[in-house]
Order: C-alpha cells, then sequence, then structure tokens
C-alpha cells in the first residue's frame, strides 16, 4: 500500500491563505446581507484552515517553497526569515478574519433582540444605573 504524498508547505500557505481571504471578502461584502447562517458557514469554513495551521506548525521550514509574486513564482530556499514572515502574515490575517467575524456576531446578536449597540459588555448593575 502507498503512502500518501506529504503536501508541500507553499501549497499549504497558499490553499490557507485563499481560505482566509474568501472569508473576510464574504464578511466585508457591502452589497451582501449576511445572516446568522451566513456567519456560521463562514465560521465552519475558516474552521478547516485548523489541519494547515496544524501542519504549517509542526512542519519544519527549511527547503525551498515557491511563493507568487503578482503573475510570477519565485523559488524561496533557505530564507528563514522570510518563512517566518509568512507565517505571521498567517497569523495577522487570522486574527483579523476572528475580529471580523466577532464584531459581525455581535452585530447580528444586538440586531435580532433590539439591543443598543453601546449595551454590550456590560453588568446589569451599570445597566440598571443608566435607566
Amino acid at each position: 500500500m502507498q503512502e500518501k504524498p506529504k503536501p508541500r508547505l507553499d501549497a499549504i500557505f497558499k490553499v490557507t491563505e485563499d481560505v482566509i481571504v474568501s472569508c473576510q471578502a464574504a464578511i466585508n461584502c457591502r452589497r451582501c446581507k449576511i445572516g446568522p447562517v451566513d456567519l456560521v458557514c463562514i465560521v465552519a469554513v475558516f474552521q478547516q484552515t485548523a489541519a494547515c495551521f496544524d501542519h504549517i506548525a509542526k512542519s519544519s521550514l527549511d527547503g525551498s517553497m515557491k511563493v507568487g509574486v503578482g503573475s510570477y513564482e519565485v523559488s524561496v530556499t533557505d530564507d528563514i526569515m522570510f518563512k517566518r514572515m509568512l507565517v505571521m502574515n498567517h497569523i495577522k490575517q487570522a486574527n483579523k478574519l476572528l475580529d471580523s467575524m466577532n464584531t459581525l456576531g455581535q452585530s447580528l446578536f444586538l440586531s435580532q433582540h433590539g439591543l443598543p449597540r453601546n449595551t454590550m459588555n456590560r453588568s446589569p448593575a451599570c445597566l440598571n444605573q443608566l435607566n
């Protein structure tokens, strides 16, 4: 029985970035009305990148990687700082996406319950003082 081929690290980077960018684009779409079901679908798709991040974390960053620059592919060999920069960029994009999903989720929750946005994250004692 043949062993499954090990995915190339550069391909994992590309797929992870594509998923994050697609999810962020769906959230940022101004002409789309995103509801709770849409948000759940976006979260489910984003969760699939967990395996990619796990693979990236467990992989050594040695060897060569192909990086797209415009319409060109550049092979990066033994530049550990550049590869670390790519990892940090993915983490930054993922955190930005998580923040966007959190903001959207709060907005959806507040719009469904008719609460003004400024009442979120306040204690009942604070809310009683405002009444």
